[in-house]
């Protein structure tokens, strides 16, 4: 996050946290808007944040799909992890 926060400061619209943890931390010592995960779908719904771009640095949660389509560009994912799938 040091290195996003120092290069592309101006372009962190918030950052979004499952708890305050290190990553809460580190996003309110540098100044940023910071929400827990709960927060967000409301402010999303609400129209209250808007952003162009997703960035997936360590997520453990499923995003839903009402938040996957709210920034114009997306979501890109930066770690390894599951894809969703259907059993049926």
């Amino acid at each position: 996050m040091n290195f996003i926060s120092e290069n592309f400061y101006e372009d962190i619209a918030f950052v979004v946290s499952i708890e305050k943890n290190v990553i809460w931390d580190l996003a309110k010592d540098l100044n940023l808007n910071v929400f827990l995960y709960n927060e967000v779908e409301s402010l999303i719904e609400n129209k209250k944040i808007k952003f162009d771009n997703g960035f997936l640095i360590w997520w453990p949660k499923i995003i839903p799909e009402k938040i996957l389509i709210f920034p114009e560009n997306g979501f890109i994912n930066t770690h390894p992890s599951f894809f969703t799938f259907s059993t049926r």
